[in-house]
């Protein structure tokens, strides 16, 4: 069976065509109607450019819709509306520069993040994405007063995060905690030395408690056994909030505060596990034991001794032939015989004569006395 053709997908030639000429069409009308003054209007030229910058984007979006398979198309529509807010941004004049070098690290990073979401073999878009908006942080933090040698200790932080997050996606990757434990523990020495070595402003107590809160945060992360470090992240987080009130070091002491809660709390959990685990004490009997129902035991009668089978009757012994009586009678003559002549007296007689015990003797008398009877009839 052949196979159908695959749809013929729409050439993107036409389609750029059409939009770029439309684009000059209406972009050249609008410029020659500005400067000739058709149009009245005579403010600044960066809001009409915003907006013009964001009618590009729309037909790039809509081809997106139309065929998802050209991912070109997407890509095309974020850049022009990435310019629109860029422009917008620009023409609101903020107080601080930083602003605007921050929201145009943030633009770029946004298409490498769902470049990333969205195909798990794109996972490496995550590393620029990252880098970018770890950039644009610290260009936001220069806006509170921070000079570049304060934000060294959170710039390492910054670096020291990826490695915490793939070492909790994977505990397989353990070597992740050799440079994460690395970055954080110099942060906070770099950060801790500048707070002796210099006069530490108001935000320095801000900087200081929020990296800590962040250390210990991913030492209890990595570690669940030890409860503390998130009781300390509690405490340094909740002394970052205070210190943006009150910048003095009397922030640190919600830190005790709440270390203080989580030693009592302790204290507390270990009384009531020891009680819960000691054994009830024993009430003393004050009624006498009830009288015992159970039946009492009889012996097992004494097993049946069978009777024994009856013995039968032994069969008579039979008759001796007269034949045998016959070599009986001559052996017993020899016997004699050889007595009377003294053959038998050189063997010495033992001192326990044996005699045989002769079966047939007293039937051999009863025969010599029938002999005998005969004969003297």
């Amino acid at each position: 069976m052949a196979q159908s053709p695959p749809p013929n997908r729409p050439s993107a030639g036409p389609f750029l065509a059409w939009v770029w000429a439309a684009a000059l069409i209406l972009g050249g009308a609008a410029f020659l109607g500005f400067s000739t003054g058709l149009i009245p209007y005579q403010g600044s030229l960066l809001p009409v450019l915003a907006a013009g910058s964001a009618l590009l984007a729309v037909p790039f979006f809509a081809r997106w819709l139309a065929s998802k398979e050209d991912w070109w198309a997407p890509l095309t529509a974020w850049v022009f509306f990435a310019i629109a807010i860029l422009l917008a941004v620009i023409w609101v004049n903020p107080r601080y520069s930083q602003i605007v070098a921050a929201v145009a690290l943030l633009l770029i990073a946004f298409p490498f993040t769902v470049a990333a979401m969205r195909n798990q073999q794109r996972r490496w878009a995550f590393i620029p994405a990252y880098a970018l908006v770890a950039l644009a942080v610290l260009f936001l933090l220069t806006i509170f007063g921070f000079n570049p040698r304060s934000l060294i200790p959170f710039a390492l932080l910054l670096v020291a995060l990826p490695f915490w997050l793939a070492y909790l996606i994977n505990r397989q990757h353990w070597w992740a905690l050799i440079p994460a434990a690395a970055f954080s523990v110099i942060s906070v020495l770099i950060i801790v030395s500048y707070g002796i070595t210099h006069t530490p402003t108001g935000w320095f107590w801000v900087l200081l408690n929020a990296i800590l809160a962040v250390v210990c945060l991913a030492f209890w992360l990595t570690a669940r056994r030890f409860d503390w470090a998130a009781w300390l992240a509690i405490g340094f987080g909740l002394a970052a909030l205070v210190a943006i009130l009150v910048p003095t070091a009397a922030s640190v002491a919600t830190v005790a505060l709440v270390f203080g809660l989580y030693i009592a709390y302790k204290q507390i959990d270990t009384s009531v596990k020891a009680s819960a685990a000691q054994p009830p004490a024993q009430q003393p009997a004050t009624q006498k034991p009830a009288a015992s129902t159970a039946p009492v035991s009889t012996p097992p009668p004494a097993p049946a001794v069978p009777k024994p089978a009856p013995t039968m009757p032994s069969a008579p012994p039979t008759t001796p032939t007269g034949v045998a009586i016959q070599v009986d009678r001559e052996a017993t003559t020899a016997a004699q015989s050889r007595q009377q002549a003294g053959t038998d007296s050189a063997t010495p007689k033992p001192v326990v004569e044996f005699r045989p015990i002769d079966p047939f003797k007293q039937r051999k008398e009863q025969a010599s006395e029938e002999d005998e009877k005969k004969d003297e009839s």
